[in-house]
């Protein structure tokens, strides 16, 4: 199961010879377009990659290693939300990651007979219901219906044919997320 919310963190992160003062304030876990423009200003015909999840057996191990071995900033969520820990991976604004092509993420528990079994990662869908449609007639297989995660969109998992767990996202218009 994977989650988004709006994670408040504190922008500290400063690059060698910045000697402005870290910023503070509150910045959207993820924002993005499903189809962003291209550096010519065309909408993008490709479906992009937005948000990454891993699972985890021990949530705070977890927490602990990726905040100490590569700065990532964490928001654990309580069992009403599953459990979920959102991962700040980059600086991001409202608007989503500031560096091109970063992304943010996320944690789960693991769970028997899952096939939630390694990473995964989820993709920006403009009509998530088309997109089942055409992954079913590729060869995936949809895992369940398509949930609302409140402010953020409509989110569904899928298995390709290799095995592989991936989830869909059609995305709020971002009047909708406020």
């Amino acid at each position: 199961m994977g989650m988004f919310a709006v994670l408040p963190v504190v922008r500290g992160a400063r690059r060698p010879g910045d000697d402005s003062k870290p910023r503070r304030g509150r910045s959207r876990h993820m924002g993005f377009d499903p189809r962003p423009n291209t550096p010519d200003g065309k909408e993008s015909l490709m479906d992009s990659v937005v948000h990454f999840e891993m699972p985890y057996e021990n949530r705070e191990r977890m927490v602990k290693f990726y905040q100490s071995a590569f700065d990532w900033q964490t928001q654990v969520l309580g069992p009403e939300m599953g459990n979920y820990v959102l991962v700040t991976t980059t600086e991001s604004t409202e608007a989503g990651p500031i560096k091109p092509g970063a992304i943010n993420g996320g944690f789960h528990g693991k769970s028997p007979g899952s096939p939630t079994t390694g990473p995964s990662v989820v993709i920006a869908v403009g009509d998530i219901a088309r997109s089942m449609e055409k992954l079913a007639a590729s060869g995936g297989k949809v895992l369940g219906e398509p949930m609302d995660i409140p402010g953020v969109g409509r989110y569904v998992s899928f298995v390709d044919p290799e095995g592989n767990r991936v989830s869909l996202l059609q995305p709020l218009p971002r009047t909708a997320r406020g």
